[in-house]
C-alpha cells in the first residue's frame, strides 16, 4: 500500500511540475514580448495578405478571447499552486490532491476547447487558401519551438 502510495505522490508531483511550468508563458508578459508579439503578428498577417477589414475582425476576435483566456489560466494557476502545496504538507490528504488534479484535468480541457473554438473562429474570418497558409505558418512555428529557436519569431524563414 506505501509503495502504491508513494508511485501516486511522485506520479502527481511530476505532473504538477510539468503543468506549472507551462503557466510561466500564460500571460502577456513585460518589455520586448509585447513588442515581438507585435512584430509576429504583422509578419503573419502580411504573409497572409489580409484586407484591412480581416485584420480588424482577427484583432477583435484576440481581444474578446483575451480576459477569458486570461480567467481560465489564472484559475489553473490557482489550482496548480493548491496542488504543489498539498503534495509539499507532511500527511498528504489523497482525497483532497485528487478534487485540484480533477480541477486541473477540467481546466486543461476548458482550454483545449477554447483554442479549438479560437481556430474556428479565425477560420470563418480567413479564405481557404489563407487559412491553408496559417496553418502551415502555425506548423512551422511549433517545428522551430520544438528546435529551441522560438525566439526568432514563427513567421522567419
Amino acid at each position: 500500500m506505501e509503495r502504491v502510495m508513494n508511485k501516486l505522490v511522485a506520479g502527481i508531483c511530476m505532473i504538477a511540475l510539468m503543468l506549472t511550468a507551462t503557466t510561466a508563458f500564460a500571460g502577456d508578459g513585460e518589455g520586448g514580448y509585447k513588442e515581438f508579439r507585435k512584430e509576429r503578428i504583422a509578419k503573419m498577417y502580411e504573409k497572409l495578405e489580409l484586407s484591412q477589414e480581416q485584420k480588424e475582425q482577427l484583432e477583435a476576435h484576440r481581444k474578446s478571447q483575451k480576459e477569458e483566456y486570461r480567467a481560465v489560466f489564472q484559475e489553473l494557476k490557482s489550482n496548480k499552486d493548491a496542488l504543489a502545496e498539498e503534495l509539499e504538507k507532511k500527511n498528504i490528504d489523497k482525497d483532497k490532491v485528487q478534487q485540484i488534479h480533477a480541477k486541473i484535468k477540467v481546466l486543461n480541457a476548458k482550454k483545449e476547447d477554447m483554442r479549438l473554438e479560437g481556430i474556428m473562429q479565425v477560420r470563418e474570418i480567413l479564405t481557404d487558401e489563407q487559412f491553408s497558409e496559417f496553418m502551415k505558418l502555425k506548423e512551422s512555428r511549433k517545428e522551430k519551438f520544438k528546435k529551441g529557436s522560438h525566439h526568432e519569431g514563427p513567421m522567419e524563414e
